[in-house]
């Protein structure tokens, strides 16, 4: 039981739910933000990689994964990547028809998939 705080009258929960998908207050942060943020940012890193020559020494930004060779960069992105892809489009997918952005879509995942592709291919 709770009480309401302007006559202190006993409340009870069973009989009015909140429902936090309809609170603007209590909206839930949406999940895709993140992992499209994620994608883009190893995507980047790995097209840096391969055609820039970015130099990435000790750890892979944004993790805690140290790097044994130089080798290793490619294929850890990689799976970073696929990692963070599936998540992005499951909670893409997840997302309310209102609330997506076909346009975030359309653009994240060629991206990884043009950083990937050479990877897988080779």
């Amino acid at each position: 039981m709770l009480f309401s705080h302007k006559a202190l009258q006993p409340i009870d929960i069973i009989e009015s739910p909140i429902q936090l998908n309809q609170c603007p207050q209590f909206k839930l942060p949406m999940k895709s933000d993140n992992n499209r943020k994620y994608l883009l940012i190893f995507s980047g890193i790995l097209l840096g990689f391969q055609y820039l020559g970015l130099v990435v020494d000790g750890n892979i930004p944004f993790t805690q994964i140290k790097i044994s060779s130089q080798a290793n960069i490619p294929i850890i992105l990689t799976i970073l990547i696929f990692f963070f892809g599936g998540q992005f489009t499951f909670y893409w997918l997840k997302q309310e028809k209102e609330e997506r952005s076909f346009f975030e879509f359309i653009t994240a995942i060629p991206v990884a998939l043009v950083a990937i592709i050479p990877v897988i291919y080779s």
